[in-house]
């Protein structure tokens, strides 16, 4: 959960570094746009002016040429009423380039990118050392219920079969009981060691027990060679 959470940190940072990026163009529009010029008569005419242009021209005092309502009216369609396309709108960052919040933002990037690396570290490490406690923790236990609780009850057979054939004392028996009780008072605490340690992997890997045997990793006491003898209903 801890890295889960130390990635979504990670993500949102490099995010940041983008919305940051972006801020350097604060606006940016881009659309279609009329625009309306404004209407107005046509300009009157120089009498003067255009007498003494028709003057000149016929080589004689002339009036000047009158234009027909037509002419008057082609004139006018000449002219542009409105502007009709694209536009594009964009705020240029010319004093402020946003430089300090994006060092900023790749800088708070950088140190969540280090912690989350750090908590993955410190993840692999932990389960390791539980894997490790909960291998050797299991093997005791194996140990006990495949060696050493079949040994001290042979023990146990063993005198309490001599000692009534006469060739042993009762301390014997005694002694081979008293050992007995030990190696089964061992084998329960091995076994509590056992089952501390794998809730401790547990913990430390976010998995149940039976996720992690479906994946392979397990203690070494889940797999037997054809040499080993068959399993004890203890052992298991």
């Amino acid at each position: 959960l801890d890295l889960k959470a130390a990635a979504m940190n990670v993500d949102a940072a490099e995010r940041q570094i983008v919305l940051e990026i972006r801020k350097i163009i604060p606006s940016f529009q881009i659309g279609l746009a009329v625009e309306r010029n404004e209407r107005r008569a046509l300009q009157g005419r120089n009498l003067f002016a255009d007498t003494t242009r028709a003057t000149i021209k016929n080589g004689a005092l002339s009036p000047p040429d009158f234009q027909t309502r037509g002419q008057r009216n082609q004139e006018r369609s000449a002219e542009i009423d409105a502007i009709f396309g694209p536009s594009l709108s964009v705020t240029l960052p010319i004093f402020d380039q946003n430089h300090a919040q994006i060092a900023r933002a790749r800088f708070a990037y950088e140190q969540e990118m280090r912690r989350w690396e750090a908590l993955e570290v410190s993840a692999m490490q932990s389960i390791r050392r539980a894997v490790v406690s909960a291998q050797t923790s299991w093997d005791i236990a194996r140990s006990f219920a495949r060696d050493v609780l079949p040994q001290a009850a042979r023990n146990l057979e063993m005198s309490r079969e001599s000692y009534k054939a006469g060739r042993s004392s009762l301390i014997i028996v005694l002694d081979a009981q008293r050992v007995l009780l030990e190696a089964r008072s061992g084998y329960v605490a091995a076994l509590q060691t056992a089952a501390v340690n794998v809730a401790d992997l547990e913990q430390a890997s976010a998995r149940p027990i039976s996720e992690i045997l479906k994946h392979g990793v397990a203690p070494s006491t889940t797999t037997q060679s054809s040499d080993d003898p068959p399993q004890t209903a203890d052992e298991r």
